[in-house]
């Protein structure tokens, strides 16, 4: 079963951080003709006795930061302003520190720092001044700002610019603690490029807001481009808005509030990221142990056109949607562009594993409205179900009116609920409502799955929805019993080439009216009526067809082929129709692979081609014995 799972390596495609990088060569060109200046004295900025640093940021281009020996650090006792270009390039043991009543640097076409540790902690008495804790602040539009080797700590709202690059980069302890959560970010840009990154014990938002909209601004006119960086123990959740985004190789670990500090506030946010109006991209990225006290342990997308590509969502929690809420859903109103953004958003889920996931309220691993797509999903060990339709969530009070909210925001005439998915793998999850899917009004489709032994006892229906149709699907040993209506009410299902084999209290739950579209099993009982062959399927412990089974062969072909949620390969992936037959159930197992398994050999295509090895060898050693027993008769023969 981990084969579907294996991960594709993609690579970075800088279309992203291109804008980025482009202004960066630029504004690098226009400061790399001059000569360095070197500063010498340190210690303060305004410091006497050689060129200091406040002197060299005014001129504008290269400053060299050369600190006599035993000396380390720069204060700085006020903003340093330049409308030029500035290239601070310090040795990797430099700190450049306030507290400063403003920015440490006013930036006015762009800055570059490399080497350097900057800070600016705010005080009471520099509170009140305007970007009080910020590093720099573009003066004009048009501002960028590059990081390379810097540590940024300390600080508050650090960066404000229309560009920023950052890589080779760390930011730790940026924020308030006594006001986490109150939406200061310490990245504001409208163009933001990370690479080899790491955000660590932050209390601002690492990434947020954008410059304010203007006349006439296109739709996802923001880009945000994050590549093998990591996120770690931050307070709140990345704020995008109304932007492209693409996340690669990044791990996001310990982000969000930890759930004895949840109160009795429904959270606004994603434990590590937040996405609103966006179209985004995640590959390879790792989800572990970030919290939400509202929707979406590790991911809320609001709005937006979300894919996530080879990817690991582990022990993420929140009140719903424990590791991912998606609404796809467009906004109702959007502050951020003038231009109307066409493309419906969704979730689109590929190659991606939800593991131990938990949601107090429902959703374990995600919670959704408008469509989900998914290929080579697997959902394991979810606390809270597997996967929830918004519709089938029903919360308590005080949180009874968030969902309501939340709909009201979005668009008058929402696309219908949908869930799509393509040999998806759900075991072992548990919840009291639809351990595997809760679907609600949304409809259900699966093909090739796998949805086994969920649970607990006594709930009602592994699978639950007003409208559910399988194809190639297995659904065993579940202690929920297997499918039936939202909250126990009436169903509409369609079974075609479906194994319901050996699930707790019943196959079809009273109130589901189960259609045939041919080759269907169930066993034992026949509460899904005429739907089903009532006869026991003669699967294997690992759900595949066994030595003698009656679901070889016995599946309807044109489903296998023209279904498109089957497309003609089983759960594995391989190749269906190999003797111009399709098996039942979501694995295909040719009577060669059944027969090597039963004798030790392995399962699959590697155990046959053991057991063809094993075959010849006995053959070989047969023949040998053979020629060994005539040769020893006929020299018995001579002798007598």
């Amino acid at each position: 079963m981990n084969g579907i799972l294996a991960s594709r390596a993609r690579p970075w495609r800088h279309a992203l951080a291109a804008p980025v990088l482009a202004a960066s060569v630029l504004a690098w060109t226009g400061v790399a003709i001059a000569a360095p200046q070197v500063v010498t004295v340190c210690g303060r900025a305004d410091a006497p006795g050689g060129l200091n640093l406040e002197t060299a940021y005014a001129a504008g281009g290269i400053v060299e930061i050369r600190c006599p020996p035993g000396q380390n650090e720069i204060v700085l006792t006020r903003t340093l302003t330049t409308p030029a270009t500035v290239d601070i390039r310090g040795a990797g043991n430099v700190t450049l520190r306030g507290p400063v009543a403003g920015p440490l640097f006013a930036v006015g076409t762009g800055l570059h720092l490399t080497g350097v540790t900057v800070a600016n902690p705010r005080t009471a008495a520099t509170a009140a001044a305007p970007n009080a804790g910020s590093i720099a602040v573009g003066a004009v539009r048009g501002a960028a700002i590059e990081l390379r080797g810097v540590v940024t700590q300390d600080s508050l709202g650090a960066y404000v610019a229309r560009d920023l690059m950052a890589e080779d980069s760390t930011f730790a302890r940026n924020g308030d603690p006594g006001r986490p959560g109150a939406f200061a970010a310490i990245v504001s840009a409208d163009r933001i490029a990370l690479r080899n990154v790491t955000f660590n014990g932050n209390f601002d938002a690492p990434i947020g807001g954008g410059s304010a909209p203007i006349a006439g601004q296109r739709a996802l006119a923001r880009t945000v481009s994050i590549i093998d960086s990591t996120f770690t123990n931050n307070r709140t959740s990345l704020l995008l808005t109304d932007a492209m985004v693409e996340i690669r190789r990044t791990r996001f670990q310990g982000n969000g509030t930890p759930p004895g500090q949840w109160g009795a506030a429904w959270g606004c946010c994603g434990g590590a990221l937040t996405l609103v109006r966006c179209d985004a991209t995640l590959a390879q990225a790792t989800f572990r142990d970030n919290t939400s006290a509202g929707f979406g342990g590790a991911i809320q997308a609001l709005g937006s056109r979300l894919r996530i590509e080879d990817s690991v969502f582990d022990a993420n929690r929140a009140r719903a949607g424990g590791a991912v809420l998606s609404w796809g859903r467009a906004p109702l109103l959007n502050p951020w562009s003038e231009e109307a953004w066409t493309a419906q958003p969704g979730l689109a889920l590929s190659r991606t594993q939800f593991r131990r996931n938990v949601a107090t309220l429902g959703g374990g691993a995600l919670l959704f409205a408008g469509r989900v797509d998914g290929e080579q999903v697997l959902f394991r060990w979810n606390e809270g179900g597997a996967i929830a339709g918004w519709r089938a969530l029903v919360l308590p009070a005080p949180f009874d009116g968030v969902l309501a909210a939340l709909s009201a925001s979005m668009s008058v005439a929402p696309p219908a609920d949908m869930l799509a998915l393509a040999r998806p793998i759900l075991v072992d999850n548990t919840a009291a409502l639809g351990p595997a899917i809760a679907g609600g009004a949304a409809t259900i489709e699966i093909g090739n799955g796998l949805v086994a032994r969920n649970g607990p006892a006594g709930t009602t229906g592994a699978i639950q929805g007003a409208s559910i149709m399988l194809v190639n699907t297995t659904i065993a040993d579940n202690l929920a019993g297997a499918l039936a209506g939202p909250s126990g009410t009436a169903a509409t299902v369609r079974l075609g080439n479906t194994i319901l084999l050996r699930n707790a209290g019943f196959h079809c739950a009273p109130g589901v009216a189960a259609a045939s579209l041919g080759g269907n099993l169930q066993y034992p009982g026949g509460d899904c009526g005429g739907s089903a062959t009532a006869r026991e399927p003669g699967l294997g412990a690992d759900y595949r067809p066994g030595l003698v089974s009656a679901a070889r062969d016995s599946g309807v072909t044109a489903l296998c082929t023209s279904h498109a949620l089957v497309a003609s390969v089983d759960l594995f992936g391989r190749a269906r129709l190999q003797r111009g037959r399709c098996d039942a159930g979501a694995i295909e197992e040719p009577l060669p692979q059944s027969l090597a398994a039963r004798l030790g050999a392995g399962p699959g295509p590697a155990g046959t081609a053991r057991l063809l090895v094993l075959l010849f060898v006995l053959a070989l050693l047969l023949f040998l014995v053979g020629l060994w027993w005539s040769m020893r008769r006929r020299r018995c023969r001579q002798a007598g």
